[in-house]
């Protein structure tokens, strides 16, 4: 695989379309992580390809968001950068829709573009929840910490934004690029999972609606309900009482 291009001249290229520190950090980290797989994964001879992959993968997407992918290829043309760089730096955003209206459909084909189609989402997961972390570290991360956030009804996307060293505009483009909904949706849904679990589970059969909405973040009682009912098409209660119907039907056939 020919990059067409050194490490320091694909570091220049990067930081010309990419001033804010929070992408420069996340595409070192991608690189970190692509150039330690390469190694892994028995693809040492072409760790520096991988890891100019993972430098290049968002080159576009702090100037064009809502052409993610799209823009890339030209950027990258430009500069002389190889098609095998192209290829995976697109693939990378297989399946999802852009602001634009278009879907990429280069699908990552060589083992290296699998690696980053998932380590893109996993390491911006990671680093974004070490950051709001007291040491801002990973060394004292644990799973369950990934996911306490949503429940803290009064962290918007201006506090995210905060933590993660970035701004608002930013927030929102992520959210809607790679989950095409706005930032309090993507929050909710998560909220709502949680719900879901919560109202089919024993434990917790006497707790009350307005306790269960709390519990997952929501401010108040309504707008739990128009979340739950805008996702499952019922209410909280409806789907608790479904749950339970076919919780004694199964009960009854194994008799």
């Amino acid at each position: 695989m020919n990059a067409g291009i050194t490490r320091e001249q694909a570091f220049d290229l990067l930081k010309k379309y990419n001033q804010e520190e929070f992408h420069i950090r996340h595409a070192l980290t991608v690189e970190g992580v692509m150039r330690w797989y390469a190694k892994e994964l028995g693809y040492g001879e072409e760790e520096e390809f991988w890891g100019i992959v993972g430098l290049l993968h968002d080159i576009d997407f702090e100037l064009y968001p809502a052409e993610h992918c799209l823009k890339a290829p030209e950027l990258l043309r430009e500069a002389g950068v190889g098609e095998d760089v192209i290829h995976a730096v697109c693939s990378h955003g297989y399946g999802i829709t852009v602001e634009c209206g278009a879907t990429i459909d280069v699908e990552p084909v060589h083992e290296m573009e699998k690696v980053l189609f998932a380590a893109d989402e996993l390491t911006g997961l990671i680093w974004s929840a070490s950051l709001m972390r007291p040491s801002k570290s990973t060394k004292d991360m644990e799973l369950k910490s990934l996911k306490k956030k949503y429940k803290d009804k009064n962290y918007s996307a201006k506090n995210l934004a905060e933590d993660l060293g970035t701004n608002t505009r930013y927030i929102s483009a992520v959210v809607n690029v790679r989950f095409h909904m706005n930032y309090t949706s993507f929050v909710n849904k998560y909220r709502i999972e949680e719900a879901m679990g919560i109202l089919t589970d024993r434990r917790y059969t006497h707790m009350k609606m307005e306790d269960i909405s709390q519990m997952v973040g929501f401010a108040n009682r309504q707008s739990f309900y128009a979340a739950f009912f805008k996702i499952n098409g019922c209410t909280p209660r409806e789907y608790k009482l479904r749950y339970a119907q076919r919780s004694a039907g199964a009960d009854s056939s194994r008799k």
